[in-house]
């Protein structure tokens, strides 16, 4: 139960870089530049197709007006 309870409290105490312990500093898994642009990638994916459709509607409202 203690080694549980201790588990739960590790990430926690040297996981936030912001000057803990500097023997229980641990290196993140994935790197914050890689996270967001991985996040940003998947944001423009899913507003591709709204984009497509808003260049469609602004090409033909430009012809009509033509």
């Amino acid at each position: 139960m203690m080694s549980a309870g201790r588990n739960v409290e590790e990430p926690m105490s040297g996981g936030s870089g912001l000057g803990g312990a500097g023997g229980d500093r641990r290196e993140p898994t994935v790197e914050p530049h890689r996270l967001i642009d991985t996040a940003t990638q998947a944001f423009e994916r899913s507003n591709s197709r709204a984009l497509a459709c808003w260049m469609a509607f602004a090409a033909k409202a430009r012809q009509r007006r033509l």
